[in-house]
């Protein structure tokens, strides 16, 4: 089980259908790496309501796939973190983006 920060960004298609993509980030317990990723609700798993929100992640995976970045032509590695099973967090979401600056 992880623990998780979720937020919420609502999104148009180019034919003006809304939908909601929703984002995290993750570390990878072997090298460290803290890195963004795009988290998909599985068939059956509703998402939370309300947002940012933390939770803990029940029943999960991740996924990667490599793309080239269009700009410097480097190939990359996008995330998925696929969510089966959540409860709520018993640790609120907490704010703390402004901590590091002045």
């Amino acid at each position: 089980m992880i623990t998780v920060n979720i937020f919420k960004k609502e999104k148009t298609t180019k034919e003006g259908r809304k939908f909601n993509s929703y984002l995290t980030r993750i570390t990878n317990k072997a090298s460290h790496e803290e890195v963004s990723a795009s988290v998909k609700f599985e068939e059956g798993c509703d998402a939370p309501k309300d947002y940012p929100v933390r939770i803990d992640v029940v029943n999960g995976s991740v996924s990667s796939k490599k793309y080239q970045d269009p700009v410097t032509k480097e190939e990359k590695l996008s995330y998925t973190l696929w969510v089966r099973e959540w409860k709520k967090s018993d640790q609120a979401y907490e704010d703390k983006s402004l901590d590091d600056w002045k």
